[in-house]
């Protein structure tokens, strides 16, 4: 049994992790690398041979850099069974067509037709089966298990158990999400896990984070300046979104603005209540009622300044229409090429980086690690120089293994096997 990491390891987007056992191989996630140059850097080192031998694919949630390469394996010839909640099948969909027609519009080359997203073949793993040993219809002596991840309606991790051997796909995930559950993995012999590394070696706690949004905020309201929130349409943004309308319900001069499309979205977030906190849910109903929505072609006509929340194409959408206001954008996540263009060319934009944990921080991972108990952890989602950072905090615990794209690894055994690229022709 190994895994090959056709992307996400070594580096932050386009997860995608094959997983092989004697005869039979399953995917989990096909995602993109957002801020990739070329297309061999945005999209993960999925071929036709390797698309041959995938006998059915997982997926964790439904944000691009884990579902927008999926159109990839359609056409590149595969025809099985996609896995995933309700939840992400109907934000997958959604996102995958909201970045082929981005893709396009930017002029930027897109491996696949459209109608290769029309052939990809979803089933529902339902809730009811969630913390429970369900058995692969694919392959023989193959269970999986998941449950809810924290990251966005819908996520979840996966331990595939396979011949008494497990590993464990943690996906994103967040302890530390306000307004999206987690349930914890069951206490199992994890042969090998797959951990989100995003903020692997952050010791800043949430707290820390809100307290520098917050600053960040009330700095630019002073100097007379738009802020806008660059975010998914499903996850972080309605947290973010819950704790500006928090941090500024007494201040009656702020204006509080949602895209009508961010705001869609969030109606259905709200309505998925088997994932939500129930108390912070009932609280950002309230937040919300102060919220004015409206499509972003028509903030132009909102007086300066107000904080808005929209997706990041929406933004360029926005930046583009106006040229003159003063205006900060925030991303808690990494810098889009698109925004840092436009940033340079306008005086007016100033684009920052400000982070918000909807990744494990060191502590979360050490938590984490100390559930599974697993022989050997590869963290993934960040780049290595971060995760060499937090080794020594944690390899006391389990081994500790750095994996590039290409790399693959072989399951369990402290002994293990690194090969470079095509490894799986």
């Amino acid at each position: 049994m190994k895994v090959t990491f056709l992307g996400g390891a070594g580096e932050y987007g386009r997860s995608c992790f094959l997983l092989q056992f004697e005869k039979q191989t399953i995917l989990i996630d096909a995602g993109v690398m957002k801020s990739g140059m070329t297309t061999d850097e945005t999209y993960p080192m999925l071929t036709e041979a390797i698309v041959k031998k995938i006998d059915a694919v997982f997926i964790t949630h439904a944000h691009e850099d884990h579902v927008a390469a999926l159109p990839m394996l359609a056409k590149l010839g595969y025809k099985g069974n996609i896995y995933a909640t309700t939840e992400t099948i109907n934000q997958a969909i959604q996102t995958i067509e909201k970045w082929t027609d981005f893709q396009k519009q930017t002029q930027q080359v897109v491996p696949y037709e459209r109608h290769h997203i029309n052939d990809l073949r979803f089933v529902t793993i339902t809730k009811d089966s969630r913390k429970t040993w369900n058995p692969s219809r694919e392959i023989d002596n193959l269970d999986y298990m998941f449950g809810m991840s924290g990251h966005t309606v819908g996520s979840v991790w996966y331990v595939f158990r396979f011949q008494s051997k497990h590993v464990f796909f943690s996906g994103d995930y967040s302890y530390e999400s306000d307004l999206l559950m987690i349930e914890e993995p069951p206490n199992l012999s994890i042969d090998l896990a797959i951990l989100d590394g995003a903020y692997a070696d952050s010791t800043h706690s949430q707290a820390d984070n809100l307290h520098t949004i917050r600053t960040t905020v009330q700095k630019a309201m002073q100097q007379k300046t738009t802020v806008i929130f660059q975010g998914p349409l499903s996850g972080k943004t309605q947290d973010l979104m819950k704790f500006i309308g928090e941090a500024f319900k007494k201040e009656v001069a702020v204006r509080l603005v949602v895209d009508q499309e961010l705001m869609n979205h969030t109606n259905v977030l709200m309505g998925n209540t088997e994932w939500l906190r129930p108390e912070s849910a009932e609280n950002m109903k309230r937040v919300l009622s102060d919220f004015r929505v409206t499509n972003v072609d028509q903030w132009i006509e909102i007086p300066d300044p107000f904080i808005g929340f929209c997706s990041e194409e929406q933004i360029i959408t926005w930046l583009n229409q106006q040229h003159h206001t003063p205006v900060t954008v925030i991303t808690t996540g990494p810098k889009q090429k698109e925004i840092i263009a436009l940033s340079q060319k306008l005086d007016s934009v100033s684009y920052q980086q400000v982070r918000y944990k909807v990744h494990p921080s060191l502590y979360e991972s050490k938590q984490m690690i100390k559930k599974l108990h697993p022989q050997i952890t590869v963290f993934t989602h960040g780049l290595n120089k971060q995760i060499k950072a937090m080794r020594k905090a944690i390899d006391n615990v389990t081994k500790i293994k750095l994996m590039n794209t290409g790399d693959t690894i072989t399951v369990p055994s402290f002994e293990h096997n690194i090969r470079k690229n095509n490894q799986c022709n």
